[in-house]
């Protein structure tokens, strides 16, 4: 309502005193306004259930109206639902519900509504990599990091991640270990030559534990019946009914020195929003990879419609020693750096150096704004203002 529309406005003075309070006024800017005794204001605020602004006075043009009634909305709601809750009643975003709290200074609850996943949590018991997590879970390490945290496990999954790196690192006897490695290998020999395959993949430095032992023995009987009917089965045939997917049916094949039966990679179907975001990808800062993360599907995919569309993957690494950092692995530092882990947690979480980890948050004032740049390139309908999703 503008100000010539107040001005001439003749309705009752309920009335008039909402369409002020929808505006933003405070109450002391009402009663400036029209005029009248703060009594007749506050009894006309409480008998009518009249929601006023109690925060910082804001410009006119940093709040629309439309943000007001969110505001005004979510006040009703904070005292019994929290940020998620109020955000998914709404149909905004949470963090949009976060700051309109701010502004409106509401108090509202932090707390995440947590749905237990069972098979998350029994390989936490076993002290499974957030790498392994993520793989199993279908998503990303950001979203495994966030599980741990609400579900209250992440001391649970890192005293048994600690356990089982122990015992990683107990193996300090190379020409033992392999010494055994070769009598594994003879003995499951005889069991068959997926035995066989199985326990050389198993052993493998870095592999040991990443699958069960009987999972990998299933893969490779599938491998050598599918060679013995014809040679034709796709990576999701192999390990689909095992729960190893496509990509990890590729690495465990790669490793052993084995070649796909029916291509090297599935075809991946996409959604227009993901073509449409590939294509939008193509003019950020983002690699393949991280453009592939970001959107949620993999690798090759990208890199197969970027080919198409001209444009080779060059991108370089924000910082390499052994390992790289890429614009990915930056996004889940600073998000994990946020939820207050330290250093040596997420470098421990995400698998990677200390040295990668202490750059990109000593970086993070010149890293972290081309990610948010890149990212609002690519979520269009989505308001992006921190450098992760």
């Amino acid at each position: 309502m503008s100000e010539d529309e107040l001005s001439g406005y003749d309705g009752s003075i309920t009335d008039t005193v909402r369409a002020l309070a929808l505006r933003g006024l405070s109450k002391p800017e009402i009663v400036k306004r029209l005029g009248v005794g703060l009594d007749t204001v506050d009894n006309c605020i409480v008998s009518n259930g009249i929601n006023v602004w109690r925060g910082k006075r804001l410009a006119e043009s940093e709040l629309s109206l439309k943000d007001l009634q969110a505001i005004r909305d979510i006040e009703e709601l904070a005292g019994s639902l929290n940020v998620e809750q109020i955000a998914e009643e709404l149909g905004i975003a949470s963090n949009r519900v976060s700051k309109l709290a701010i502004l409106g200074g509401i108090e509202v609850s932090r707390e995440h509504t947590v749905h237990t996943k069972p098979h998350l949590d029994a390989l936490i018991e076993q002290g499974a990599s957030s790498n392994d997590l993520a793989e199993a879970d279908r998503t990303t390490q950001q979203n495994v990091v966030k599980y741990l945290i609400r579900s209250g496990k992440y001391d649970r999954w890192k005293k048994q991640r600690g356990e089982v790196l122990k015992i990683k690192k107990s193996i300090v006897y190379p020409d033992l270990y392999n010494l055994l490695m070769r009598a594994a290998i003879s003995l499951a020999a005889k069991e068959g030559w997926a035995a066989s395959k199985a326990v050389e993949y198993f052993l493998l430095p870095r592999k040991q534990g990443r699958y069960a032992l009987k999972d990998l023995v299933v893969l490779f009987s599938n491998y050598e019946q599918a060679q013995s009917n014809g040679g034709l089965a796709s990576l999701a045939e192999l390990g689909g009914h095992i729960g190893i997917f496509p990509s990890g049916v590729s690495n465990i094949l790669s490793a052993v020195g084995l070649a796909p039966l029916y291509g090297s990679k599935d075809r991946t179907a996409l959604t227009e929003w993901q073509k449409s975001a590939i294509a939008l990808a193509r003019n950020t800062s983002f690699s393949c990879s991280d453009a592939a993360y970001f959107i949620g599907v993999p690798n090759h995919v990208v890199t197969q419609r970027w080919i198409k569309c001209g444009r080779r993957d060059i991108v370089k690494p924000l910082y390499k020693v052994r390992k790289s950092l890429t614009r990915a692995l930056a996004s889940q530092i600073y998000e994990a750096a946020d939820l207050e882990f330290n250093v040596a947690e997420i470098t421990e979480l995400f698998d990677t150096e200390l040295r990668i980890v202490d750059y990109a948050l000593s970086h993070r004032g010149e890293i972290a704004p081309k990610i948010i740049a890149s990212l609002r390139n690519i979520f269009t309908e989505k308001t992006i203002d921190r450098p992760y999703l």
